[in-house]
């Protein structure tokens, strides 16, 4: 069987933004399959940071190393009824398609020692490579990417004055279908 193969290109700034302090996860991006209910999910490409300056009103401002107690962790499914519901965490689901636990770096500012800001990143790109189809879909399946955040200080959920949050993400989707 010959595929077409569909491209899907997503990408968004988002920001400044503040995240709840929950136990579920934020959807991040989702991808629904561009022609089909029965389109075959072939493959992604995941870029993902998440910036988070530091520093006024000083009068205002998180725990110091915070950032070293915060964890963040992506996590990639696939949907056969389109749902836009981001997986457990720690699941064992067969449409469970990868995560990918973040990595916190400090960059002090160079003008002002009373600011900082902390980055997470994928610093290679997430990348699956596997197939995905439900011939009996009654819906278009989707793609979804979402983040789980563990705040112990609760310094992301807007809690503290000086915090300024923005998050980027670039998804590419690959897709085939039979027509």
């Amino acid at each position: 069987m010959v595929l077409v193969h569909r491209r899907i290109y997503g990408e968004g700034p988002f920001g400044p933004t503040t995240i709840a302090h929950s136990p579920n996860p934020v959807l991040i991006a989702k991808h629904t399959a561009p022609h089909a209910n029965d389109d075959s999910f072939l493959r992604l490409q995941l870029d993902f940071q998440l910036s988070v300056r530091v520093g006024a009103p000083t009068s205002d401002v998180p725990p110091e190393e915070w950032w070293t107690r915060a964890a963040l962790t992506l996590i990639l499914g696939w949907s056969p009824t389109g749902s836009a519901t981001p997986l457990p965490l720690n699941g064992t689901s067969e449409h469970y398609l990868g995560s990918r636990l973040l990595s916190p770096r400090l960059t002090a500012s160079p003008s002002d020692p009373t600011q900082y800001a902390v980055q997470w990143e994928t610093e290679d790109p997430v990348v699956t490579k596997t197939y995905r189809r439900d011939a009996t879909a009654t819906v278009r399946p989707t793609i979804t990417v979402g983040m789980y955040v563990n705040d112990p200080d609760f310094a992301l959920d807007g809690t503290y004055a000086a915090i300024n949050a923005t998050w980027y993400w670039r998804l590419f989707t690959l897709w085939g279908s039979v027509t």
